[in-house]
């Protein structure tokens, strides 16, 4: 598992002894498991993109690519996207779009076909833009966050703890690799970045047994089930996240199948919910949980990633009924969203001129349960648009 490749990295990281920045690389820069996607090349028109990188056992360890300047490119953006965040401000009475809460547009964007209201098609055709944009806007702010973060631990006399070094593996892209003590090379993750040709009615290999462990697959399949579609919300144990609940409904599911908390005193560690009395009659109820439970990047390395690749056919050629997915939206190193698995055809078939398994995912935000081949599930483009498909839990 990924999990276990993230443990082994910790240990190489240890012996950390230099942590510096590097001259920016831009976006053009040949980098090992970078692929120049449409999506960053898109938006590297509305403004340059740069990836900067530290020294790891010396050796370059990429942080997110993320925009030469934030200002600048939030002004252009405004600017060439002006409809789209005009119409996004009006029907969700959101301020003029800003450095401060720019957080609050990228989460109704996320969400934008659960409003009520009906959103014109040119804006919906740029939602994997705008989704886009800010995804890699975000990265700067990470990348100081990672950066500070080693800095701290790292001026420590007694060194950095174990935990220390796992915290910092989830601050830097799940791309990012390293050489341990005795230079072989340790990716963050297994991937296998194929692009095969299927044709109409191919069967599906035999599905591995060890698929569903830990898990009671019916009662995992019939909660998503239930919980999934637009308005029926979470169980009345949860919360909802209007934000984002994608990964809180996944880890919802895991707990109905009877996967047990692991429990922590610290939101960082772990993966758990909590609920507890408030003692108010307007909100009776008191909420906590890990980043594990609700965050997709997070849960998604907590777990680990098996299989990752940007080929549509090769995804769906791996998924059976209990499996969790996600997708990174911009390819940046970093799990935008989960959904799970309810079924999963083992022949191919024509779904609109693309060849593919067919599977009904069960998702939140947006919130529905679909076949991909229908109008509602939209999973079967997102490779044309640069995103990366990842089978987690495997």
């Amino acid at each position: 598992m990924a999990y276990k490749k993230i443990m082994a990295i910790l240990v190489a990281t240890c012996l950390l002894t230099t942590f510096i920045l590097q001259k920016p690389l831009t976006t053009s820069a040949k980098v090992k498991n970078d692929i120049a996607f449409d999506i960053k090349e898109k938006i590297s028109e509305i403004s340059p993109l740069e990836t900067n990188s530290i020294i790891v056992n010396n050796e370059s360890i990429n942080l997110y690519v993320e925009f030469k300047d934030s200002e600048s490119a939030l002004n252009s953006f405004k600017e060439k996207y002006k409809e789209e965040l005009d119409f996004i401000k009006q029907n969700l009475n959101l301020e003029q779009l800003t450095m401060d809460n720019w957080e609050e547009y990228y989460n109704n964007i996320i969400g934008m076909e659960d409003l009520i209201v009906e959103i014109p098609n040119n804006i919906l055709e740029n939602k994997h833009l705008l989704l886009g944009f800010f995804d890699i806007f975000e990265n700067s702010f990470k990348n100081i966050e990672a950066i500070k973060y080693y800095d701290m631990v790292s001026q420590k006399r007694t060194g950095a703890t174990l935990e220390e070094l796992e915290n910092l593996s989830y601050l830097i892209p799940y791309t990012s690799e390293i050489n341990d003590s005795e230079g072989k090379f340790i990716s963050m993750e297994d991937e296998e970045l194929e692009s095969i040709k299927l044709k109409e009615g191919e069967r599906k290999e035999e599905q591995k047994s060890s698929r569903t462990y830990g898990i009671n697959l019916n009662n995992a399949i019939n909660y998503a089930s239930r919980h999934a579609p637009a308005g029926s919300y979470n169980s009345p144990a949860y919360n909802y996240f209007t934000w984002g609940d994608c990964t809180n409904f996944i880890s919802q599911i895991l707990a109905a199948g009877g996967v047990s908390h692991i429990s922590s005193s610290s939101p960082e560690s772990g993966w758990w919910f909590r609920r507890s009395n408030s003692g108010d009659p307007y909100n009776p109820y008191i909420y906590s949980q890990s980043l594990s439970w609700i965050r997709a990047d997070t849960f998604a390395r907590y777990w680990g990633v098996s299989y990752r690749t940007t080929s549509h056919s090769a995804f769906s050629g791996k998924l059976y009924a209990g499996d969790i997915i996600g997708y990174d939206g911009s390819s940046d190193g970093d799990w935008d969203h989960l959904g799970f698995i309810t079924q999963a055809d083992d022949y191919t078939a024509n779904y609109g001129g693309k060849i593919y398994y067919d599977y009904k995912v069960a998702q939140h935000t947006t919130d529905y349960h679909a076949w991909t081949s229908t109008s509602t599930n939209g999973w079967e483009n997102l490779g044309d648009s640069g995103y990366t498909y990842g089978l987690i839990r495997d």
